[in-house]
């Protein structure tokens, strides 16, 4: 069984050795997943801006599933602050929201082109409106 505590102790001592790398980007999540995105706001974007310049962090992604595709309006004016007008600016996609039907899905990909400059996958699972069956998710932790 996967244990997370000592999962949590292996991550921290493999960083302590240099093992793994330090973050140049971050992934700005809102609740109930994280309050990264309520904590940006609280301090406000020029504040948020001198801690990833002084830590040398660049921002990576802003989730914002929490307003859903057509409610993204007053974010927008958040970005165009944070990125200005960024080329970097694009669309992150994470098809496992989505019906998960592999026509639709690549015809999305081709319309967002050059635009789509972050790709979520998950290695197991059938979208999040399907539950996985019990016995897969137990063969699943077990390899874990």
């Amino acid at each position: 069984m996967f244990d997370q505590r000592s999962s949590r102790r292996q991550f921290c001592r493999n960083l302590a050795a240099g093992a793994i790398s330090v973050a140049v980007s971050i992934d700005i999540w809102p609740r109930p997943h994280a309050d990264h995105r309520e904590q940006v706001q609280e301090m406000g974007n020029p504040q948020f801006l001198r801690l990833l310049e002084e830590y040398q962090v660049r921002l990576g992604v802003i989730t914002r599933y929490d307003l859903g595709p057509y409610n993204l309006q007053d974010e927008m004016h958040v970005l165009k602050q944070l990125f200005a007008d960024s080329p970097h600016l694009g669309i992150a996609l994470a098809p496992y929201h989505l019906p998960q039907d592999a026509a639709i899905i690549a015809r999305l990909i081709g319309d967002l082109g050059p635009k789509l400059v972050f790709f979520q996958a998950w290695q197991h699972g059938m979208g999040s409106f399907k539950p996985l069956p019990k016995q897969y998710l137990d063969r699943c932790l077990e390899q874990v």
